[in-house]
């Protein structure tokens, strides 16, 4: 199921000692910013023969070396890129709590509208 992007989580996010939540996001699956797609090491040639390569970390995704911090990151239904280090509660269903919480990153104007479908072009 969380491999699923069909499957859409409700995550709220929360400020640290506070029980309600500051929103909720609709989001796809929740990954950690330091899960690795790649191999998290390369072997680079460094002259023309076997002997002259070495084996080096690779880059993530992002192009970056090294921990990308303890964060974590998912798509919502508009596929807007989503990412936060803020305490969260994922669910598969819509919680209670004492007061309304409000959705956030809601695609909702055409001026956001717009600015998502720039960003798409600028990430293919």
């Amino acid at each position: 199921m969380q491999n699923d992007r069909g499957v859409m989580f409700y995550m709220y996010v929360f400020i640290e000692g506070v029980s309600q939540p500051i929103g909720y996001y609709q989001i796809n699956k929740v990954s950690s910013v330091n899960s690795q797609l790649t191999n998290t090491m390369q072997v680079v040639d460094a002259g023309v023969s076997t002997v002259d390569r070495h084996v080096l970390p690779s880059p993530a995704e992002d192009g970056s070396y090294g921990s990308n911090g303890d964060a974590m990151f998912g798509f919502t239904p508009d596929d807007v890129y989503l990412e936060t280090d803020m305490h969260y509660i994922v669910s598969t269903i819509p919680l209670t709590f004492k007061e309304p919480v409000n959705r956030l990153g809601v695609v909702s104007t055409d001026e956001i509208k717009h600015i998502l479908e720039l960003s798409k072009k600028a990430m293919k």
